[in-house]
């Protein structure tokens, strides 16, 4: 037998929002990944896309409610622009959370949700 629960949340993205920010020592954007639960997320890939760039980070898990950031540290020196794309996949989640980074200021993706 086969439980709604079970399949219906694999077939969503990762509840995440997606922010960003200005780095506090001028090197960039950094990319704040928040989640908007309380369970923990696991096994977190977040691709950050240009017009001729892809950058991958992964965080082995995110607690319920909480935050990571991604900046030039975690990506070897690559400052994110103002317009990258952002697509986060979690373990258990079958479509991905994709957002824009806005072109100016502090200030979460366009909230759009979009397989």
């Amino acid at each position: 037998m086969l439980f709604a629960t079970g399949c219906s949340r694999q077939l969503e993205a990762p509840p995440v929002e997606v922010l960003k920010r200005e780095s506090l020592v001028g090197a960039g954007k950094i990319v704040q990944v928040r989640s908007t639960t309380d369970e923990i997320l696991r096994q977190i890939e977040v691709t950050i896309m240009t017009d001729d760039l892809e950058m991958r980070h992964v965080e082995d898990e995110l607690a319920g409610r909480a935050t990571f950031e991604i900046g030039w540290k975690k990506l070897d020196g690559w400052r994110i622009p103002d317009s990258a794309e952002i697509e986060v996949r979690a373990a258990g989640y079958l479509l991905p959370y994709r957002a824009k980074l806005k072109p100016s200021g502090n200030g979460a993706g366009d909230g759009k949700n979009s397989p």
